[in-house]
């Protein structure tokens, strides 16, 4: 898969294009894009999504609206569904008040070929989010083709949805709907108790969805190794920072130094709530049945 920051590099090739944010890349975009590829592939002619950067939710609302995953993710993920061109189309000022006709016409049709347009039926675009599927079908030019939103339990799935179910520790259910394990691409920032060198506290991006507070299962991912690991979250008690969300990871069978490194965590399941406690002797004797109950879930799910 090629990945291009301007349409103009594409030459008029001739394709289909899959159009969305495909923040997640949840079951819903999984079915628009494998339609897409499928298509594509029997008349013998590319696939292309074009998505923006940065999202246009977070151009809009930066401090309130989160993604659930980064675009080096994103773009990892579909990479694995046979698209040929992913277009990361830059979101600006000058883009949000664009005429959805003159996007059309000026970024779609000008620099490629078009065959057919994926999109969800409720998919909108251009100036005041006035483009619709009603517009694109107005075009003799290329075929538009709707899809209908995936539904489980009887509710579309959609990544608000999804980062719902994250915001409450829901991530079996959170799993169902994307098809895949919540992961978070973090920074290992320091060790938290030189006793155990191997719990260490986890530096994240406020830009993303976090999960709520409590104790998850999770498998850790550093350099193309998995371990088994505990992750606490919850919310510091340091006076300086208190209030601000804290993600600490006990990994377990790890021999080797990891400050500073990127690693990921994938989130498998919560195994409790928060809970308040009376004094460091009530949290340490929880920690230690925390580990046992993370152990057993790992030893029942031959993980």
């Amino acid at each position: 898969m090629k990945i291009l920051d301007k349409l103009d590099d594409l030459n008029k090739i001739a394709g289909n294009i899959i159009l969305g944010n495909f923040d997640g890349v949840h079951l819903g975009h999984q079915k628009l894009i494998k339609l897409a590829v499928e298509d594509a592939k029997k008349q013998g002619i590319a696939s292309l999504i074009i998505t923006f950067s940065p999202h246009p939710r977070t151009f809009f609302q930066a401090d309130k609206f989160k993604l659930i995953m980064n675009e080096e993710i994103k773009a990892e993920t579909i990479a694995t569904m046979g698209i040929d061109y992913l277009v990361k189309l830059s979101f600006s000022a000058e883009l949000a008040n664009m005429d959805a006709n003159d996007f059309i016409k000026k970024y779609l049709l000008t620099n490629i070929n078009i065959s057919k347009i994926f999109v969800g039926v409720d998919y909108h675009f251009g100036r005041a989010a006035k483009g619709d599927i009603m517009l694109f079908k107005k075009f003799p030019e290329f075929t538009t083709v709707a899809i209908e939103p995936v539904l489980y339990e009887g509710e579309k799935i959609s990544s608000s949805r999804i980062k719902n179910l994250i915001s409450v520790g829901d991530m079996e259910k959170a799993f169902l709907l994307l098809g895949k394990y919540f992961r978070q691409h973090v920074t290992v920032k320091e060790e938290t108790d030189k006793k155990d060198p191997f719990t260490v506290n986890i530096l994240f991006s406020e830009k993303y969805v976090q999960p709520d507070v409590g104790v998850y299962a999770c498998n850790v991912e550093i350099d193309q190794k998995i371990f088994a690991a505990m992750v606490i979250v919850e919310y510091n008690s340091n006076a300086k920072i208190k209030n601000k969300l804290s993600i600490t990871a006990r990994i377990f069978k790890l021999s080797e130094e990891i400050t500073g490194k990127k690693i990921d965590i994938y989130y498998l399941i919560k195994i409790r709530n928060n809970i308040k406690f009376a004094n460091h002797e009530e949290l340490i004797l929880q920690l230690e049945k925390d580990k046992k109950n993370v152990e057993e879930f790992f030893m029942s799910k031959n993980f």
